[in-house]
């Protein structure tokens, strides 16, 4: 909007801002049977701010879903912002009442991700759609064409959804109980020709988080934020385990480089089969079809970097007098400092629930104690390990500094001690 502004000579300003003026655009302004939306997001891969949304005539509901049982109608909107006006782009009819999400998804997948308490639905921008179904009443509920993976049995609701990768598309779900499972899509060139899921073994760190997720955010180099507001919020971080990489490094550079990856002996056969042009190398080649699908679950492991303590909600509270009685390897470690009363606090839910001691003080616990004697003075070295031979150093320019400074980068931690009497002691310690 210009700004209608005056100088002391009275001299209007025509100076133009930044930004127009804001404006209200009722839904059914864009079209009349948007009376009862239900969620919408802004769609990437558009020049103009275009917008899925799910809604439908009438309200839907589990108490009518036999009369009303698909209602839902998603349709994608291009706004002009100049003249006021839209454009439909697509709509697709007869979408199962329990939709509640509308997730846009950039390349390679793009379109978006509907998401339901029994199903996925995705649909690009041509207004194809491809749904699964993940528990026995995906089938009942609804008459959509879906694919049937009613032996997972998952509960959608509450559930959030971040994707993993721009490479190959994967999602990660975090379950309102905390449990993890990948979504993967079948990719037929830039077309999307089905969709699976999968539950994350226990063993590759699928109740790495204790409570289900109120919020996400990525962070970049593989780490999400997931913030709870029924147990600790955690970083999330994974590793993939890529057949490319393993071909192209040797297996000692390897080992010395990126400790997160790990060979098994099908990467081993491969890396055998590079170097000496084993028979299977050509079949193995043939195999590979146009049709591409996501990384396989059991390729990616999730562990937690770091935890942000909730003690929400409390269900309930009462005061305890400390207990005097304390073990004897507790008493070598700690120099307790106790107070007079202390809250005892039931906090979390499911299985992060938990007891919750709240006192005033702080008390340490004593990990390590080495004793010096004559010291005069105290510091510590961050120093990084060198380049094993036969890699390339990075070009000027191109290093990630806060990737360096992270807590799991590659250092050796040095602690110098200065001494009066025999000099200094050089004591160090590989950090984990």
């Amino acid at each position: 909007k210009p700004a209608d502004l005056s100088d002391t000579n009275g001299v209007a300003d025509n100076t133009q801002t930044p930004y127009t003026s804001s404006f209200v655009l009722p839904l059914t302004a864009l079209d009349p049977s948007l009376t009862h939306p239900v969620h919408l997001a802004f769609l990437y891969e558009y020049r103009e701010p275009t917008f899925g949304i799910i809604s439908s005539a009438k309200a839907s509901g589990s108490s009518l879903f036999e009369e009303r049982r698909d209602i839902l109608t998603y349709n994608v909107f291009t706004l002009d912002l100049e003249q006021r006006a839209s454009t439909t782009l697509l709509s697709v009819s007869g979408l199962p009442y329990d939709l509640f999400q509308v997730v846009p998804l950039p390349l390679p997948v793009g379109g978006a991700l509907l998401i339901g308490g029994n199903e996925f639905v995705h649909v690009d921008q041509a207004g194809k759609t491809n749904a699964v179904g993940v528990n026995e009443f995906a089938r009942q509920c609804s008459t959509f064409s879906m694919a049937d993976q009613s032996d997972l049995a998952l509960r959608l609701e509450g559930c959030t959804v971040e994707q993993l990768g721009l490479d190959t598309g994967d999602m990660l779900v975090i379950l309102s109980t905390g449990e993890l499972a990948m979504l993967s899509f079948r990719l037929d060139g830039r077309s999307v020709s089905g969709l699976s899921l999968q539950r994350v073994a226990d063993d590759r760190g699928g109740l790495a988080i204790k409570a289900g997720a109120s919020c996400t955010a990525s962070l970049g180099r593989s780490k999400i934020f997931v913030g709870s507001e029924a147990g600790d919020s955690v970083i999330l971080g994974w590793t993939r385990k890529t057949a490319q990489l393993t071909r192209k490094r040797s297996h000692a550079q390897m080992l010395d480089v990126d400790s997160d990856i790990s060979l098994d002996e099908d990467d081993l056969e491969d890396l055998d089969d590079d170097l000496y042009g084993g028979s299977d190398l050509g079949a193995k080649q043939d195999n590979v079809s146009s049709p591409t699908t996501g990384s396989a679950p059991s390729n990616y492991t999730f562990r937690v970097h770091d935890t942000l303590t909730n003690l929400a909600p409390i269900r309930d509270i009462c005061l305890s007098k400390p207990a005097e009685s304390v073990r004897r390897e507790d008493r070598i470690k700690v120099d307790r400092i106790t107070a007079p009363l202390e809250l005892v606090a039931i906090t979390g839910q499911g299985r992060a629930g938990g007891l919750a001691v709240l006192n005033r003080d702080i008390h340490p616990l004593v990990l390590r104690q080495t004793e010096f004697s004559r010291t005069k003075a105290i510091w510590t070295v961050n120093a990084k390990k060198p380049a094993p031979k036969g890699l390339a150093k990075p070009e000027e320019g191109t290093v990630d500094t806060e990737a360096e400074m992270s807590p799991d980068a590659d250092y050796d931690q040095f602690m110098i001690v200065s001494r009066s009497d025999l000099g200094s002691d050089d004591l160090s310690e590989e950090s984990k």
